[in-house]
């Protein structure tokens, strides 16, 4: 239950930095007023700018992130699909905070670029909720 807590967590909060955050960073370094744009019409100029191939991808990831908001206790067929969701799109979101880094990067607007790699590379895909492959290995750290 830990882990699900925690990929429900994870998956809002990256959402939520792409869309409330770097979207925003990236309009106001850009020149662009979106004080009264909507969440949709900044994906839109996101795309428009070439910082993302698709603002779709952000409509989907979107809706995703509106249903993990919700509680269905009395309903696992709705949390199986939820998870499912997240996990089928888990590379979509991090396809999205690529593309917004190599942008940044491509565009001069940091100083200092990102340094990081963003990769679902030796998850098993199977088993999202994978241990650590040593049993004497300590638990990874929650953050």
């Amino acid at each position: 239950e830990e882990k699900l807590d925690a990929l429900l967590f994870r998956f809002s909060s990256a959402f939520s930095m792409v869309q409330d955050h770097l979207f925003k960073s990236i309009a106001i370094v850009e020149g662009e007023d979106i004080s009264s744009s909507s969440r949709r019409d900044v994906a839109n100029l996101m795309e428009k700018l070439g910082a993302i191939p698709s603002s779709g991808d952000i409509t989907a990831l979107s809706a995703l992130r509106n249903k993990v908001s919700h509680v269905y206790p009395d309903h696992p067929e709705k949390q199986a699909e939820i998870l499912n969701g997240i996990h089928q799109n888990a590379e979509t979101l991090l396809r999205v905070m690529r593309d917004l880094s190599a942008y940044v990067v491509r565009k001069g607007l940091l100083a200092d670029p990102p340094r990081f790699e963003l990769s679902l590379d030796g998850v098993n895909v199977a088993d999202p909720f994978q241990g650590p492959d040593d049993p004497e290995a300590p638990p990874p750290e929650k953050g």
